[in-house]
């Protein structure tokens, strides 16, 4: 692909500003992107991002091996080449190579004018630049020795770049406010930050259109998001132990740049199932189906929904010295203490049907697989289930009865699922409340829910309060945090949905009473509970 193809289907430009450009270099002989730069459309700080996603520009040289190919041309004269950060690895009659720890086209451009030769700039890491640049002040009769090493995710948030300092403080601020993401938005005329607290998302900073690729990129090498990969998905991670947070980021092509989103994942958290802060019974019915040596559990529901926090927290129920406990994952988001742990990520050979495959091989009592996505590994997760072995896992699905058709369209016998299903949830997050600043709902108000209740005697038996949306000093907007909320089918339910598909389906505890029971405990706002069921 060249450059002018590369703007167009990344949409920098339009066709006819390159037609522009084009028309141009015919008479000029100059490189495309320092016409443009000239012409006004590119700006040098626009110019540098667009040739380092294009170019590609890394060198794959070793530090041992850029040294010695730069003693070799370490006496050409190359002036101020420690003030440019450039080092000069290799040279030919017509042509200069050099490496920098960016690249900077204006540079380069400078570099030709005054050697008169065509100049490549390949990019390494800063540490390594500075291995050269430090080697080539040191005296010949002197021998050092250099340790090298990459920066630390802690060591880059912290540098005095302002946009690594920028970055740094929306990192404080969300830990802060317990934000569980950071979004990071392109759009016409700049860049949103915004952060997801309590489920809703929460303007931050809003930055000009001049700054957002250079804080989308220093984000980037920060998080360790792949730089060289323009116009694709990247995943990576990230762990500042300065915040005790570990990072989970993300990075997706939109039409005015790529969107970041950063997962915020608490180093120091604990996976206690008793302080949830789920309903009674839900607690009673997944302690009791984990107490089983066989058999299923399954949890369904959206992203960002808490399903994989609930499944850590009954695994950290059980006793991890007695039991061989293994988890597959893509990826590990948490490292449990005692518990064998699979990243499916950190290889393009390991998937879950292989890993479940070989884990059966290696003596398992108790294994979660991260989620079911397919025929083969729902079907390998029953005969688990069947062989003696407790399983457990999520499953995309909009309820707990919904669970057993997307069992039955991926093939499993209705037979298998009433022998080994033991558990089948829904889970949803409901926001909770404060204590110190809620409102008590008054009998009008209560009046006016009840033509929305199924059960409308509950609201004369309980007291209900609702979020004070002004807030105080111990929470944020009158929220302290979120609750999971929990449909489900014991075994019974299942036998009974499965033996008469006619009727409606028997659920043990519905989504509607479980958030009603929250609501009448004063911890969740009633009409959260009816927006959501």
């Amino acid at each position: 692909m060249k450059l002018g193809e590369y703007l167009l289907t990344e949409k920098i430009l339009s066709i006819e500003v390159l037609q522009e450009a084009l028309d141009l270099q015919r008479y000029k002989k100059r490189p495309l992107g320092r016409i443009l730069r000239d012409l006004g459309h590119l700006d040098q700080e626009k110019l540098n991002q667009v040739l380092t996603h294009f170019l590609r520009p890394e060198c794959s040289l070793k530090a041992e091996e850029l040294k010695a190919k730069f003693q070799i041309h370490r006496e050409t004269p190359i002036n101020n080449q420690k003030a440019r950060r450039v080092v000069l690895i290799e040279k030919s009659p017509d042509e200069l190579t050099f490496v920098s720890d960016s690249f900077r086209d204006e540079i380069l451009e400078d570099l030709e004018k005054k050697s008169g030769k065509l100049c490549k700039l390949l990019t390494v890491k800063r540490e390594i630049l500075d291995y050269l640049l430090s080697s080539k002040e040191s005296s010949p009769s002197h021998s050092h020795f250099f340790v090298m090493r990459d920066l630390t995710d802690d060591e880059k948030v912290s540098e005095k770049d302002p946009f690594a300092m920028l970055f740094r403080e929306c990192l404080q601020e969300a830990v802060e406010r317990g934000a569980s993401d950071i979004h990071l938005e392109p759009k016409e005329n700049g860049l949103l930050i915004r952060l997801r607290i309590h489920g809703d998302l929460v303007l931050w900073k809003t930055l000009q259109k001049d700054h957002q690729l250079s804080f989308s990129s220093k984000v980037k090498q920060i998080v360790n998001l792949d730089l060289s990969k323009a116009g694709e998905p990247i995943d990576s991670r990230a762990s500042f132990k300065s915040f005790s947070v570990d990072v989970r980021a993300n990075s997706v092509p939109l039409v005015y740049g790529d969107k970041i989103v950063l997962r915020l994942l608490n180093q120091g958290r604990s996976f206690d199932l008793e302080a949830m802060g789920m309903e009674a019974r839900t607690l009673r019915a997944l302690k009791e189906a984990a107490s089983k040596k066989d058999g299923l559990i399954l949890i369904s529901g959206p992203t960002g929904s808490g399903k994989t926090t609930t499944l850590y927290s009954l695994l950290n129920s059980l006793d991890a010295k007695r039991l061989n406990i293994s988890t597959i994952e893509n990826p590990v988001e948490y490292r449990l203490s005692g518990i064998n742990q699979i990243d499916i990520g950190a290889s393009k050979s390991l998937t879950f049907s292989n890993s479940l495959r070989a884990l059966m091989r290696q003596d398992p009592d108790v294994i979660l697989v991260g989620e079911i996505r397919d025929e083969e590994t729902a079907d390998l997760c029953f005969q688990a289930a069947a062989t003696g072995h407790l399983v457990l896992s999520t499953l995309h699905a909009n309820g707990a009865f919904e669970v057993i058709e997307r069992l039955l369209n991926l093939g499993i016998h209705s037979f298998s699922i009433k022998s080994n299903l033991r558990l089948s949830a829904a889970q949803r997050l409901v926001k909770k409340i404060c204590s110190s600043c809620s409102i008590e709902v008054t009998r009008s108000e209560l009046d006016i829910y009840t033509e929305h209740l199924a059960d409308p005697a509950f609201l004369s038996s309980a007291t209900f309060r609702k979020r004070n949306e002004e807030g105080c000093r111990h929470c944020e907007k009158g929220i302290v945090g979120r609750l999971p909320v929990l449909e489900f089918m014991e075994k019974d339910s299942i036998h009974q949905t499965l033996a008469d598909s006619s009727n409606a389906p028997t659920l043990s505890m519905s989504l509607s009473k479980a958030a009603l029971q929250l609501s009448s405990a004063g911890l969740v706002d009633l009409r959260e509970v009816l927006e959501m069921t």
